[in-house]
């Protein structure tokens, strides 16, 4: 028997004798079945041997994958499970129960299971705001990832030091705690509360903090809320910021730009455009993409300066700054579409293969050119071959099925998830379905979240922190930059 009717157990049995028999013979065929037996037990040697002889559909796929999802986060353990977990992170409302049963242990990785329940909406404010003061970082920031309320006493949920303050006050206290996790858990319980008297704290904490990604995160914060601090006070931050906290900075002015009812919407306009005029790398062609592009009404003058910045910089830049402008580029300039074509031709393969991506997306003539000069790299083995593969895949070619299905066999692992993930964008699931027996569990988990999104040809589309558009932008993001 090669299918489990699953969904046989699922339905109501009105006749009790007849159910019970029924659920018996049901799941002694799953037992029977090494495909699900292994799913069911997560055994991930056993769902390799068994995918290699059973005959799979998409839908018989995604069953495995649930199952196997399933049993991998009961056992889910130390730095493996961590690591499975951040894998699974695209498709956690599917689990919805599973993660509720394991936030419930007393481990660090229950720890990071409760504020990824947080992180997705799957926990009511204050959950977990008895463990503030927790001695273990991971379950401290669980406690500040759930303080997500501004003005309210946590009443019964915390110490008795605590009864007295509210959630605000214990969210300050913890942007400055020892472990960057919790602070930054913090910056982001910050961001959602939106609460006024966060902003100094959380100014302090971008001028500050040691860690980076809590530097940026309160840069954010700080966006998300508009008002002068942010194209105020983080002005004061560029003349020493480096240039990945630039970027941040740029980011959140970009933000505060294009909000509607923003008081502060033409200041931030015009820090775009001092960077724009005074300044040079990545981050002037952020800030010039963010004018060119924007929502908000721009003067023609002003987004001509952008695109002639664009095009500048796609011509003359470093490697990192082309690739950087020709993702962030508005193709629809005639100049810089022109750029983009000449960059095409580029030595370095990198600059190349960013180019094509775009091309694609321009005129028929364009796409005809684009697609044969990456399907030829594709088939290659040098340096921009995978990136090819997996534009085109994004494009929906299948003409690279063959080539990207060898790649399921990369030592790389993230070309392996990349590959699993590639096949389903292009029906494929019965062929990436055997990425769910990787021997590495955030490829398992990737593939997983893959297959069980894929709807008869179409899967779901991924959301991206950010992204402010449809499949363009999704192949201009990945392309040059697909190391993590």
């Amino acid at each position: 028997m090669n299918r489990c009717p699953l969904q046989i157990v699922e339905r109501r049995v009105t006749w009790r004798g007849c159910g019970v028999l029924l659920l018996s013979l049901v799941l002694s065929a799953c037992a029977a079945n090494p495909l699900h037996e292994a799913a069911y037990a997560g055994d991930v040697d056993g769902l390799r041997v068994a995918l290699a002889e059973a005959k799979l559909t998409p839908a018989i796929a995604q069953r495995v994958a649930y199952r196997m999802m399933r049993a991998e986060l009961k056992s889910a353990a130390g730095a493996p499970g961590e690591r499975q977990l951040q894998g699974l992170e695209p498709c956690l409302h599917y689990f919805r129960s599973d993660l509720a049963y394991r936030a419930v242990a007393r481990d660090s990785l229950a720890a990071l299971v409760a504020k990824l329940r947080v992180d997705s909406g799957f926990s009511p404010p204050l959950e977990y705001a008895s463990r503030v003061q927790d001695s273990q970082p991971q379950w401290r920031a669980a406690a500040a990832r759930s303080l997500i309320v501004s003005g309210e006493a946590p009443q019964g949920r915390v110490n008795q030091r605590a009864d007295a303050d509210n959630a605000g006050v214990w969210r300050r206290r913890l942007l400055v705690d020892p472990s960057s996790v919790v602070r930054l858990a913090a910056v982001h319980a910050a961001e959602d509360a939106r609460d006024p008297d966060d902003q100094e704290s959380l100014l302090e904490a971008a001028r500050l903090d040691p860690e980076p990604s809590v530097r940026h995160g309160a840069i954010a914060a700080l966006a998300a809320r508009g008002g002068r601090p942010v194209w105020s006070g983080l002005s004061d931050l560029w003349a020493n910021a480096d240039v990945v906290t630039r970027e941040a900075i740029v980011r959140a002015w970009a933000r505060v730009a294009d909000m509607d009812d923003e008081p502060g919407r033409s200041e931030a306009r015009l820090r775009l455009l001092r960077v724009v005029e005074r300044n040079h790398g990545t981050p002037t062609v952020l800030a010039a993409a963010a004018l060119l592009g924007a929502e908000a009404p721009t003067a023609e003058a002003t987004r001509r300066r952008a695109a002639a910045l664009l095009v500048r910089s796609i011509r003359e830049g470093a490697t990192r700054t082309k690739i950087a402008a020709i993702r962030e580029a508005n193709g629809l300039w005639p100049d810089v579409a022109e750029a983009i074509r000449d960059a095409s031709e580029a030595h370095d393969v990198r600059v190349v293969v960013a180019a094509l991506a775009r091309m694609i997306a321009f005129e028929k003539s364009d796409r005809a050119v684009a697609r044969s000069r990456l399907l030829s790299m594709a088939e290659g083995q040098g340096l921009g071959a995978f990136d090819a593969r997996h534009v085109l895949a994004t494009a929906g070619d299948a003409r690279v099925v063959k080539l990207i299905e060898k790649d399921l066999d990369a030592t790389s692992w993230f070309d392996r998830s990349q590959a699993a993930e590639d096949l389903v964008a292009l029906g494929q699931v019965v062929k990436a379905a055997r990425a769910l027996a990787d021997p590495d569990g955030y490829v398992r988990a990737r593939t997983a979240c893959a297959v069980m999104a894929w709807r008869g040809g179409v899967p779901a589309a991924k959301k991206r922190p950010g992204s402010a558009n449809t499949g363009d932008r999704t192949v201009r993001s990945s392309v040059g930059s697909r190391r993590p």
